[in-house]
């Protein structure tokens, strides 16, 4: 018995920072020229959702605590408190369709926002781990800002010597 659980402590030591970064990674998916810009994004959210929820089925003996006091905490209750508002908007919304789309999305962010809560609950270096995503986001931003720069650089240069 102990043996199993110390299983599922170590596969949580080392699968929760590693969906944990993969929530993070979700803003750099490129839009693969889709007529909704972010639909990439919604779709790659929605199957790491997915994982995530099969991740916690298979190990929900060892973590039923973190999902109680995740689920009592205030922040989820006033979240889930928003989403029944907005199930409930159905009835007196213009359009209703566009409640089912907004309805979708805001499951599927809360699924994100509850995983995304329960496997940084028993991470022993948060702060580090924040530290080492930031960093990964900072090197990203400044290689686009250096692409940004040296992209009007020569379109300066270009208009300079063609005048």
């Amino acid at each position: 018995m102990s043996k199993r659980r110390s299983t599922n402590s170590d596969s949580l030591n080392f699968i929760a920072p590693l969906l944990l970064i993969t929530y993070q990674c979700i803003g750099f998916i490129p839009n693969w020229q889709a007529v909704d810009k972010i639909a990439p994004q919604w779709l790659f959210m929605s199957i790491l959702n997915l994982v995530s929820l099969f991740y916690f089925f298979r190990i929900r003996k060892s973590i039923a605590e973190i999902l109680t006091l995740n689920l009592k905490s205030k922040l989820t209750l006033t979240y889930v408190g928003f989403i029944l508002w907005a199930m409930a908007s159905l009835f007196y919304a213009i359009n209703p369709t566009e409640v089912f789309i907004n309805l979708a999305r805001q499951i599927n962010v809360f699924l994100m926002f509850f995983s995304m809560a329960t496997l940084s609950y028993r991470l022993k270096n948060k702060i580090n781990l924040l530290l080492k995503l930031s960093f990964l986001h900072k090197n990203k931003l400044d290689k686009k800002d250096k692409n940004k720069i040296n992209s009007k650089n020569s379109c300066f240069k270009k208009n300079v010597f063609v005048k």
